[in-house]
């Protein structure tokens, strides 16, 4: 039997948004925006399709967390950005691949399922996405080795001791998982360009990704421009709303020295860098890789004002 591996692995690769060079996608306007929590769920289904189900992948999200979620997200596990889940069953790898983000370690965590039921891999990122904070998340496997980046750059990585990804007769879920016994997970906050791609994109195509340009190997892309769930990458793998799935404008990404991207520079980014000063992150303020001296000055040297 094939063991879990799990892995919280720091990348000496680029590390700020901005640094990265990377873009917001352009001309983007709209977002789901998830309320599971207020008394409201909902989430989007796209039908199985083979189109849905490489054996190597990228798969590509912007979104921000605006709460824990709804369905036991209070966990390692949290609550599913995008997955393929095997619905209303319980157990361990019962799903295909993951997109998670937990409200109680503040982590994005993928994973890859081998055989649906006790095998497979998990990565955790190294660096931490808070509530409201806007994040862009690609996870790629190329049929040996799983790679995490946040905002263009390489977070964390892990070589698997499988090459196969399990695939059965499952639905796309975005904002959900369904899981069984409650553990529906499902996100609160908004999703934004979701995109699946059937191959493992390099570092470099990460980077500068825009799903507008196409290709052959895009397998499904969904915008949500025009408040609409049509997937744009021509294969008809277009989304249905189950539940309340209301539209808004697509999440903002912050400024230099919002840590915690909620559009202000204030008392808790200074408490975020000193609490994780000297670590490595994918997130840092000036993109230099850690959190030191520098991103202190930066946050003191614009304490009190708002991103623009």
């Amino acid at each position: 039997m094939k063991s879990v591996q799990t892995v919280m692995q720091a990348s000496a690769a680029c590390l700020a948004f901005a640094a990265c060079g990377g873009t917001a996608w352009a001309g983007d306007a709209r977002s789901v925006a998830l309320e599971n929590g207020s008394g409201e769920t909902g989430y989007v289904r796209v039908a199985r399709s083979p189109s849905l189900e490489p054996q190597q992948f990228t798969i590509d999200v912007t979104f921000r967390p605006d709460g824990p979620g709804l369905g036991n997200t209070q966990n390692t596990g949290g609550a599913s950005v995008v997955a393929k889940p095997k619905e209303g069953i319980g157990g361990n790898f019962i799903y295909s691949w993951y997109l998670n983000w937990s409200p109680t370690t503040n982590k994005v965590s993928v994973s890859v399922s081998n055989n649906g039921s006790s095998a497979g891999a998990i990565l955790e990122s190294s660096s931490l996405v808070v509530t409201g904070q806007t994040v862009r998340a690609s996870f790629t496997f190329d049929g040996q080795t799983m790679r995490l980046y946040l905002n263009g750059c390489l977070d964390s990585e892990i070589t698997t001791d499988f090459s196969e990804v399990y695939y059965g007769s499952n639905d796309v879920l975005i904002g959900a998982a369904n899981y069984g016994f409650g553990f529906l997970r499902r996100f609160d906050g908004s999703i934004d360009e979701v995109s699946i791609w059937n191959e493992a994109l390099d570092a470099h195509q990460i980077e500068d990704l825009n799903a507008a340009d196409g290709g052959s190997s895009l397998a499904a892309w969904w915008s949500f421009d025009g408040d609409s769930l049509a997937d744009l990458s021509g294969n008809s793998n277009d989304g249905v709303a189950v539940g309340n799935v209301p539209f808004a404008p697509a999440p903002a990404f912050s400024c230099q020295g919002d840590l915690n991207g909620d559009g202000q520079i204030d008392l808790a980014d200074l408490n975020q860098v000193l609490a994780s000063f000297g670590q490595q992150t994918c997130l840092d303020a000036n993109g230099d890789q850690v959190i030191d001296l520098a991103d202190l000055n930066l946050v003191l040297a614009n304490f009190g004002t708002d991103c623009p």
